[in-house]
């Protein structure tokens, strides 16, 4: 869809992409024969895969395929898509664990404490024990002189299920 200055709308907000991209960045740049090559926008990629997106996501952003995207990453940094995302995401997770670091050291105590889980293996674990720290003691025996009548019947209701019933008849 073209607006009346030459540019087409798209994006998520509605924005309006201009028609002509002079730099070249996110640009098909045509040879003369066949499709022309698509060159992306790589500050934009470099941002993007810094915020942890997919190559899905990147490919979508910047207006070309995974495969292109995988086949310009080779031809403009002679490296694979795997290995150029990777050294970009770890910039992008060094740089949220930097601010989560400055966060705690500030003061925050979720932050404080989801590192201290996560970087000190420290727990909320809680611990129930028996007298003196020992493990608590179960009397599975059960004194049947000591119930009253009430608690025989409703123990013997809970016993007997369906089919468990004698059938004499």
């Amino acid at each position: 869809m073209a607006d009346k200055k030459g540019g087409k709308k798209g994006g998520l907000s509605g924005e309006i992409i201009p028609a002509d991209l002079s730099s070249g960045k996110g640009k098909s740049q045509g040879r003369g024969r066949g499709r022309p090559e698509f060159y992306p926008d790589w500050d934009m990629v470099d941002k993007l895969l810094g915020i942890q997106c997919n190559q899905t996501e990147v490919a979508a952003v910047v207006g070309c395929a995974p495969e292109t995207l995988r086949h310009a990453c080779r031809r403009d940094h002679q490296m694979t898509w795997r290995e150029y995302s990777a050294e970009k995401t770890g910039i992008g997770k060094a740089a949220l664990r930097r601010r989560m670091f400055q966060g705690a050291m500030a003061g925050n105590a979720r932050l404080m404490v989801f590192l201290a889980k996560n970087y000190l293996g420290m727990t909320e674990r809680t611990e129930v024990t028996g007298r003196n720290g020992r493990p608590i003691e179960l009397n599975s025996t059960i004194d049947v002189k000591k119930l009253s009548d009430a608690a025989l019947r409703e123990i013997a209701a809970a016993g007997v299920e369906e089919g468990d019933e004698d059938d004499d008849d």
